[in-house]
């Protein structure tokens, strides 16, 4: 039973000590010490996913990072949710015409999943390239 309490706290103390501590102070150690610039979307994501677990972990995270200066984007520097998001590119119906994809079919297919009425005009289509950007 002693061995049962010693593993269950050793968990639980590991557990604190991570969630306690900022997403950003553990990821980007290197952004220490910037004092202002961009807000990075991915660390305050991340630092929120801390109030799920409760308001005082969520509050440190924030605390951590932002007193360590870790929430800042470096000059130059992307969010990885930006660098996602933009090298994602539109298409338009005509390129997906040619690959052999129908616009109408897809929201046909699409209006049926979903349960209600979808316009093929509505639909966004996108390609992720593969280059990296950056």
């Amino acid at each position: 039973m002693k061995k049962i309490g010693q593993i269950i706290t050793a968990i639980t103390l590991t557990s604190s000590i991570v969630l306690t501590s900022g997403c950003g102070y553990l990821l980007y150690p290197e952004r220490n010490g910037l004092t202002s610039g961009k807000l990075d979307s991915t660390i305050i994501l991340l630092d929120g996913l801390g109030l799920l677990f409760g308001v005082i972990p969520g509050v440190i995270a924030f605390a951590v990072d932002i007193t360590n200066g870790n929430i800042y984007l470096a000059p130059g520097e992307r969010s990885a949710v930006s660098k996602h998001i933009s090298s994602a590119t539109p298409v338009s119906d005509q390129t997906l015409t040619q690959d052999g994809l129908d616009p109408h079919e897809l929201a046909t297919r699409v209006s049926a999943k979903l349960g209600y009425s979808v316009a093929a005009s509505d639909i966004q289509y996108y390609w992720h390239s593969q280059q990296p950007q950056g």
